[in-house]
Protein backbone atom coordinates (compact mmCIF):
# COMPACT_ATOMS: atom_id res chain seq x y z
CA UNK A 1 0.00 0.00 0.00
CA UNK A 2 1.33 3.11 -0.89
CA UNK A 3 -0.40 5.33 1.07
CA UNK A 4 -1.33 5.06 4.56
CA UNK A 5 -5.62 3.92 5.03
CA UNK A 6 -6.31 7.27 6.54
CA UNK A 7 -4.52 9.06 3.50
CA UNK A 8 -6.02 6.85 0.74
CA UNK A 9 -9.72 7.15 2.99
CA UNK A 10 -9.48 11.12 2.10
CA UNK A 11 -7.97 10.60 -1.56
CA UNK A 12 -10.96 8.63 -2.88
CA UNK A 13 -13.84 10.92 -0.88
CA UNK A 14 -11.92 13.37 -2.41
CA UNK A 15 -11.95 12.08 -5.68
CA UNK A 16 -15.86 10.62 -5.53
CA UNK A 17 -17.01 14.34 -4.40
CA UNK A 18 -14.60 16.20 -7.39
CA UNK A 19 -16.36 13.28 -9.96
CA UNK A 20 -20.02 13.74 -8.72
CA UNK A 21 -19.22 17.35 -8.86
CA UNK A 22 -18.19 17.23 -12.35
CA UNK A 23 -21.56 15.08 -13.26
CA UNK A 24 -23.39 17.44 -12.18
CA UNK A 25 -21.76 20.95 -13.05
CA UNK A 26 -21.86 19.01 -16.48
CA UNK A 27 -25.22 18.38 -16.67
CA UNK A 28 -26.09 14.89 -16.27
CA UNK A 29 -24.88 11.20 -16.15
CA UNK A 30 -25.64 11.20 -20.19
CA UNK A 31 -22.29 12.58 -20.79
CA UNK A 32 -18.85 11.25 -21.01
CA UNK A 33 -17.69 12.38 -17.50
CA UNK A 34 -19.55 9.90 -15.43
CA UNK A 35 -16.51 7.89 -16.27
CA UNK A 36 -14.57 10.23 -14.12
CA UNK A 37 -15.92 8.41 -11.05
CA UNK A 38 -13.88 4.91 -12.00
CA UNK A 39 -10.54 6.79 -10.69
CA UNK A 40 -11.52 6.71 -6.96
CA UNK A 41 -13.53 3.70 -7.22
CA UNK A 42 -10.08 1.86 -9.14
CA UNK A 43 -7.86 4.16 -6.69
CA UNK A 44 -9.79 2.70 -3.83
CA UNK A 45 -9.63 -0.95 -4.67
CA UNK A 46 -5.44 -1.12 -5.39
CA UNK A 47 -5.27 1.04 -1.82
CA UNK A 48 -7.75 -0.58 0.26
CA UNK A 49 -8.58 -3.39 -1.13
CA UNK A 50 -11.78 -5.24 -2.16
CA UNK A 51 -13.85 -4.04 0.22
CA UNK A 52 -12.94 -0.71 -0.08
CA UNK A 53 -13.09 -0.45 -3.99
CA UNK A 54 -16.86 -2.00 -3.25
CA UNK A 55 -17.82 1.04 -0.49
CA UNK A 56 -16.30 3.54 -3.17
CA UNK A 57 -18.58 1.45 -5.93
CA UNK A 58 -22.09 1.66 -3.44
CA UNK A 59 -21.25 5.17 -3.20
CA UNK A 60 -20.76 6.28 -6.62
CA UNK A 61 -23.48 4.21 -8.10
CA UNK A 62 -25.96 4.89 -5.36
CA UNK A 63 -25.70 8.79 -5.98
CA UNK A 64 -25.40 8.30 -10.11
CA UNK A 65 -28.60 6.51 -9.74
CA UNK A 66 -30.07 9.66 -8.62
CA UNK A 67 -28.49 11.93 -11.05
CA UNK A 68 -30.57 12.58 -13.94
CA UNK A 69 -29.35 11.70 -17.67
CA UNK A 70 -29.42 15.23 -18.72
CA UNK A 71 -30.57 18.29 -16.35
CA UNK A 72 -31.25 20.77 -19.14
CA UNK A 73 -33.92 18.30 -21.41
CA UNK A 74 -35.31 17.07 -17.58
CA UNK A 75 -34.55 13.76 -18.82
CA UNK A 76 -34.15 10.72 -16.16
CA UNK A 77 -31.87 8.05 -16.36
CA UNK A 78 -33.98 4.67 -17.99
CA UNK A 79 -34.04 1.63 -14.83
CA UNK A 80 -31.35 0.02 -17.17
CA UNK A 81 -29.00 2.80 -17.51
CA UNK A 82 -28.64 3.02 -13.37
CA UNK A 83 -28.02 -0.75 -12.89
CA UNK A 84 -25.35 -0.42 -15.72
CA UNK A 85 -23.33 2.30 -13.54
CA UNK A 86 -24.15 0.61 -10.55
CA UNK A 87 -23.24 -2.80 -11.90
CA UNK A 88 -20.25 -1.78 -13.97
CA UNK A 89 -18.60 0.41 -10.79
CA UNK A 90 -18.75 -2.53 -8.69
CA UNK A 91 -16.97 -5.27 -11.48
CA UNK A 92 -14.24 -2.61 -11.90
CA UNK A 93 -13.70 -2.75 -7.78
CA UNK A 94 -13.75 -6.23 -7.72
CA UNK A 95 -11.78 -7.40 -10.36
CA UNK A 96 -9.15 -4.79 -9.62
CA UNK A 97 -9.38 -5.15 -6.31
CA UNK A 98 -8.52 -9.48 -6.71
CA UNK A 99 -5.79 -8.73 -8.87
CA UNK A 100 -3.79 -6.17 -6.99
CA UNK A 101 -4.21 -8.35 -4.18
CA UNK A 102 -3.16 -11.96 -5.89
CA UNK A 103 0.02 -9.91 -7.33
CA UNK A 104 0.50 -8.70 -3.87
CA UNK A 105 0.51 -12.18 -2.62
CA UNK A 106 2.91 -13.01 -5.13
CA UNK A 107 5.43 -10.68 -4.24
CA UNK A 108 5.24 -11.46 -0.73
CA UNK A 109 5.94 -15.39 -1.71
CA UNK A 110 8.85 -14.33 -3.60
CA UNK A 111 10.41 -12.16 -1.25
CA UNK A 112 9.86 -14.58 1.56
CA UNK A 113 11.15 -17.51 -0.76
CA UNK A 114 14.45 -14.88 -1.34
CA UNK A 115 14.96 -14.81 2.77
CA UNK A 116 14.40 -18.77 3.07
CA UNK A 117 16.87 -19.25 0.13
CA UNK A 118 19.51 -17.14 1.56
CA UNK A 119 19.20 -18.12 5.64
CA UNK A 120 19.18 -21.91 4.10
CA UNK A 121 22.70 -20.85 2.82
CA UNK A 122 23.57 -19.40 6.18
CA UNK A 123 22.51 -22.16 8.39
CA UNK A 124 24.65 -24.56 5.53
CA UNK A 125 27.37 -22.48 6.19
CA UNK A 126 26.65 -22.44 10.22
CA UNK A 127 26.55 -26.19 9.91
CA UNK A 128 29.78 -27.29 9.16
CA UNK A 129 31.12 -26.26 12.85
CA UNK A 130 29.46 -27.28 15.74
CA UNK A 131 29.81 -24.12 17.58
CA UNK A 132 27.74 -21.83 15.33
CA UNK A 133 24.78 -24.37 14.49
CA UNK A 134 22.02 -22.32 15.04
CA UNK A 135 23.46 -19.05 15.89
CA UNK A 136 21.12 -17.22 13.51
CA UNK A 137 18.23 -18.49 14.12
CA UNK A 138 19.00 -17.72 18.29
CA UNK A 139 20.04 -14.76 16.97
CA UNK A 140 16.38 -14.31 15.25
CA UNK A 141 14.58 -15.44 18.17
CA UNK A 142 15.95 -13.25 20.68
CA UNK A 143 15.94 -9.73 18.81
CA UNK A 144 12.22 -10.98 18.11
CA UNK A 145 11.94 -11.29 21.58
CA UNK A 146 13.33 -7.90 22.93
CA UNK A 147 11.29 -6.18 20.36
CA UNK A 148 8.36 -7.70 21.30
CA UNK A 149 9.16 -6.43 24.55
CA UNK A 150 10.22 -2.74 23.50
CA UNK A 151 6.96 -2.73 22.00
CA UNK A 152 8.11 -2.38 18.35
CA UNK A 153 5.32 -2.58 15.77
CA UNK A 154 4.73 -6.10 13.78
CA UNK A 155 5.92 -4.84 10.48
CA UNK A 156 9.33 -3.59 12.63
CA UNK A 157 9.52 -7.22 13.81
CA UNK A 158 9.00 -8.93 10.65
CA UNK A 159 12.23 -6.64 9.31
CA UNK A 160 14.09 -7.25 12.65
CA UNK A 161 13.47 -11.36 12.24
CA UNK A 162 14.62 -11.31 8.72
CA UNK A 163 17.48 -8.84 9.12
CA UNK A 164 18.70 -11.30 12.03
CA UNK A 165 18.26 -14.18 9.67
CA UNK A 166 20.71 -12.79 7.30
CA UNK A 167 23.01 -10.81 9.28
CA UNK A 168 26.01 -13.14 9.01
CA UNK A 169 25.22 -14.19 5.06
CA UNK A 170 28.32 -11.93 4.17
CA UNK A 171 30.30 -14.61 5.80
CA UNK A 172 29.81 -16.64 2.63
CA UNK A 173 32.69 -14.79 1.29
CA UNK A 174 34.90 -15.83 4.26
CA UNK A 175 36.99 -18.82 4.20
CA UNK A 176 36.19 -22.22 5.78
CA UNK A 177 39.22 -22.15 7.34
CA UNK A 178 39.22 -18.98 9.30
CA UNK A 179 35.87 -19.69 10.25
CA UNK A 180 36.70 -22.88 11.84
CA UNK A 181 39.95 -21.85 13.00
CA UNK A 182 40.62 -23.36 16.49
CA UNK A 183 42.49 -20.67 17.83
CA UNK A 184 42.49 -16.84 17.97
CA UNK A 185 42.93 -15.51 14.76
CA UNK A 186 45.27 -13.10 13.45
CA UNK A 187 45.27 -9.29 12.88
CA UNK A 188 45.02 -10.31 8.74
CA UNK A 189 42.27 -12.70 9.47
CA UNK A 190 40.70 -10.89 11.39
CA UNK A 191 40.53 -8.26 8.60
CA UNK A 192 39.01 -10.64 6.38
CA UNK A 193 36.22 -12.06 9.07
CA UNK A 194 35.39 -7.88 9.66
CA UNK A 195 34.21 -7.35 6.24
CA UNK A 196 31.26 -9.81 6.21
CA UNK A 197 28.81 -6.95 7.22
CA UNK A 198 30.13 -5.05 4.15
CA UNK A 199 29.79 -8.29 1.51
CA UNK A 200 26.61 -8.76 3.36
CA UNK A 201 24.93 -5.52 2.18
CA UNK A 202 26.41 -6.24 -1.05
CA UNK A 203 24.89 -9.32 -1.70
CA UNK A 204 21.78 -8.22 -0.61
CA UNK A 205 22.13 -5.54 -3.28
CA UNK A 206 19.93 -6.48 -5.71
CA UNK A 207 17.09 -7.55 -2.73
CA UNK A 208 13.81 -6.30 -3.86
CA UNK A 209 11.50 -5.98 -0.70
CA UNK A 210 9.68 -2.99 0.40
CA UNK A 211 11.89 -3.10 3.36
CA UNK A 212 15.03 -4.31 1.81
CA UNK A 213 16.89 -1.00 2.78
CA UNK A 214 16.11 -1.63 6.67
CA UNK A 215 17.30 -5.04 6.64
CA UNK A 216 20.58 -4.29 4.48
CA UNK A 217 20.95 -1.85 7.26
CA UNK A 218 20.59 -4.40 9.71
CA UNK A 219 22.81 -6.79 8.02
CA UNK A 220 25.53 -3.42 7.56
CA UNK A 221 25.49 -2.39 11.23
CA UNK A 222 25.32 -5.25 13.58
CA UNK A 223 28.64 -4.93 14.76
CA UNK A 224 29.04 -1.33 15.20
CA UNK A 225 29.03 0.50 18.47
CA UNK A 226 27.68 3.55 20.24
CA UNK A 227 30.78 4.88 20.55
CA UNK A 228 31.91 4.91 17.56
CA UNK A 229 34.34 1.60 17.84
CA UNK A 230 32.39 -0.95 15.95
CA UNK A 231 32.68 -1.63 12.09
CA UNK A 232 32.53 -1.06 9.27
CA UNK A 233 31.49 2.59 9.02
CA UNK A 234 32.01 3.77 12.74
CA UNK A 235 28.44 4.97 13.35
CA UNK A 236 27.98 6.59 16.91
CA UNK A 237 25.05 7.05 19.12
CA UNK A 238 21.97 8.01 17.21
CA UNK A 239 23.29 7.28 13.84
CA UNK A 240 22.59 3.91 15.08
CA UNK A 241 18.47 2.41 14.74
CA UNK A 242 17.03 0.99 17.26
CA UNK A 243 16.63 -2.52 16.02
CA UNK A 244 20.24 -2.34 14.97
CA UNK A 245 21.21 -2.09 18.51
CA UNK A 246 18.94 -4.81 19.48
CA UNK A 247 20.52 -6.90 16.60
CA UNK A 248 24.36 -6.13 18.29
CA UNK A 249 23.15 -7.33 21.49
CA UNK A 250 21.49 -10.31 20.56
CA UNK A 251 24.84 -11.59 18.20
CA UNK A 252 27.14 -10.49 21.22
CA UNK A 253 24.89 -12.86 23.86
CA UNK A 254 23.98 -15.52 21.74
CA UNK A 255 28.01 -15.69 20.67
CA UNK A 256 29.63 -15.74 24.26
CA UNK A 257 26.84 -18.27 25.42
CA UNK A 258 28.17 -20.17 22.93
CA UNK A 259 31.23 -22.52 23.25
CA UNK A 260 34.43 -21.72 21.11
CA UNK A 261 37.10 -24.36 20.51
CA UNK A 262 39.30 -21.49 22.31
CA UNK A 263 36.54 -20.90 25.41
CA UNK A 264 34.03 -21.86 27.07
CA UNK A 265 30.40 -20.68 27.14
CA UNK A 266 29.54 -18.25 29.58
CA UNK A 267 26.51 -18.68 31.82
CA UNK A 268 23.90 -16.36 30.95
CA UNK A 269 23.64 -14.30 33.79
CA UNK A 270 27.58 -13.65 33.71
CA UNK A 271 27.06 -12.80 29.84
CA UNK A 272 24.66 -10.58 30.84
CA UNK A 273 26.86 -8.96 33.59
CA UNK A 274 29.32 -8.66 30.45
CA UNK A 275 26.80 -6.77 28.17
CA UNK A 276 26.11 -4.67 31.29
CA UNK A 277 30.00 -3.57 31.08
CA UNK A 278 29.66 -3.18 27.80
CA UNK A 279 26.84 -0.38 28.32
CA UNK A 280 28.74 1.50 30.92
CA UNK A 281 32.16 1.39 28.45
CA UNK A 282 29.08 3.41 26.12
CA UNK A 283 29.06 0.41 23.83
CA UNK A 284 25.96 -0.77 23.90
CA UNK A 285 22.46 0.39 24.50
CA UNK A 286 21.61 0.00 28.07
CA UNK A 287 17.72 -0.50 27.98
CA UNK A 288 18.22 -3.23 25.07
CA UNK A 289 20.72 -4.80 27.73
CA UNK A 290 18.12 -4.29 30.39
CA UNK A 291 15.03 -6.00 28.46
CA UNK A 292 17.76 -8.82 27.95
CA UNK A 293 18.35 -9.12 31.47
CA UNK A 294 14.48 -9.21 32.26
CA UNK A 295 14.54 -12.17 29.89
CA UNK A 296 16.93 -13.91 31.41
CA UNK A 297 15.48 -13.84 34.96
CA UNK A 298 12.47 -14.47 33.81
CA UNK A 299 13.51 -17.70 32.60
CA UNK A 300 13.27 -17.18 29.04
CA UNK A 301 14.91 -20.08 26.95
CA UNK A 302 18.01 -18.20 25.19
CA UNK A 303 20.35 -20.58 24.07
CA UNK A 304 20.05 -23.77 22.31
Amino acid sequence: MAFSRRAAVLITITLLLFGLAVIWWTGGTGGSFAHFLYLPILFAAIELGVPGGVGAALVAGGVVACLPADAAAGAQQTLLSRGVHVTSFMAAAVSTGAVVHHLRVQRVRIQNGFVESVAALVNALEASDDCTAGHTVRVSDLSVAIGKTMGLSAGQLEVLRDGAVLHDVGKVGVPHHILNKPGRLTAEEFSIVRAHPTEGDRILGPFSHPHAAEIRDLVRHHHERLDGSGYPDGLKGEQIGLMARILMVADVYDAVTSPRPYRTAMHPQDAVAMLEDEVRAGRLDGDVVGVLRRLVLDGVRLVG
